[in-house]
């Protein structure tokens, strides 16, 4: 059985992808947020930093990236929102991840990358109502 994953290294991750305070004990205090992000990194995933000159982020079930720019008010995606999103690409409807050889059709890979990016935009929602601190932009 793989090793539970620590705490004190997934929030120093969320530090190190810029993440404000208030966002991180955001995402600290709200369970359902907190035991995703846990089952998360139980799986072996991991939120990385890459630094950039732009503000953007991505999921994949082996990691969360956020693009980190230099200055902290450039940092949008480096929010409890923005990782709710990911965490839905990461977790929800492997399906999306399957190789584009694998589709038969134009159709069958529209369906299965739209039906990831529904999967997401639905967990981003339900976390964000569910946020402790006050609710995140939705």
């Amino acid at each position: 059985m793989p090793a539970a994953p620590d705490p004190i290294a997934m929030l120093a991750d969320l530090r190190a992808a810029g993440f404000p305070e208030p966002e991180i004990q955001a995402v600290r205090n709200t369970p359902p947020m907190w035991e995703q992000l846990t089952r998360f990194y139980a799986q072996g995933g991991r939120v990385q930093a890459i630094p950039a000159a732009f503000s953007a982020a991505n999921g994949h079930p082996s990691a969360i990236s956020f693009y980190v720019p230099e200055d902290p008010a450039q940092r949008t995606h480096s929010r409890y929102s923005s990782l709710a999103h990911e965490l839905g690409h990461a977790l929800f409807y492997p399906e999306q991840w399957n190789a584009m050889d694998s589709f038969g059709s134009a159709e069958a890979y529209a369906r299965s990358r739209e039906m990831g990016e529904a999967h997401a935009w639905l967990n981003q929602y339900t976390l964000c109502l569910e946020k402790v601190g006050g609710r995140s932009e939705l």
